[in-house]
C-alpha cells in the first residue's frame, strides 16, 4: 500500500490555529484518518513514544533475526518465523490492552526460562540482545504484576534481570 491509501485508518496529531486545525481535520477525514491534538511543549514526547512504537519495533524485529539466525536459519527464514508472531501480537493489541496482551515467559513468570535465556544471550555476540532482553524483560514483569503475577516470582525474576 503507498501514497494516501497507506494513510487510511492513520492517526495524525494536529496543530496550528483554529482554522488551520479545522482544515486538517477536513484533509485527515478525506483521507480516511483521525486526528489529535496534545499540548506544543508534549511534541517531542509525543514522536519519541511514536518512535518506540514503529522505528523501534523494526530495530528490535531485525535484533531477533540476527539472534535466532544464530541457530542456523537464514535471516530471511528467521523474518518469515517472526512474522506470523508479530501478527498474532498486533491483533491481540488491536482488541486489548498491552497488560492483557503480554503472553509468553514474562506473563507467565518463568523463572527457569528466564535463567536459561539469560544465560544464552551472556554470550559476547549478544550483548546488545542481552541487554535489550533484560530492558523490556522488565517492563515486561511490571506488566504482568499488574495482571496479577505471584509477587514472589516478580521479585526472583527482577533480581535475576538487574
Amino acid at each position: 500500500m503507498s501514497g494516501a491509501a497507506a494513510l487510511h485508518g492513520a492517526f495524525f496529531c494536529l496543530e496550528g490555529s483554529r482554522k488551520a486545525k479545522l482544515l486538517a481535520e477536513t484533509i485527515v477525514s478525506d483521507l480516511g484518518g483521525s486526528s489529535f491534538t496534545i499540548k506544543p511543549e508534549n511534541k517531542a514526547l509525543y514522536h519519541a513514544a511514536a518512535v518506540m512504537a514503529a522505528p523501534h519495533v523494526t530495530a528490535l524485529v531485525d535484533l531477533a533475526i540476527e539472534t535466532l539466525a544464530a541457530c542456523g536459519l537464514s535471516k530471511s527464514k528467521a523474518q518469515q518465523v517472526f512474522v506470523p508472531l508479530l501478527v498474532s501480537t498486533v491483533n491481540n493489541l488491536k482488541t486489548s490492552n498491552p497488560q492483557q496482551a503480554l503472553t509468553g515467559t514474562f506473563a507467565r513468570g518463568d523463572v527457569a526460562t528466564v535463567r536459561r535465556h539469560l544465560q544464552t544471550l551472556s554470550r559476547p555476540e549478544f550483548t546488545e540482545a542481552l541487554e535489550v532482553y533484560k530492558l523490556l524483560g522488565l517492563h515486561s514483569l511490571r506488566l504482568a504484576e499488574k495482571n496479577g503475577l505471584d509477587s514472589q516470582l516478580v521479585t526472583t525474576i527482577r533480581k535475576l534481570l538487574e
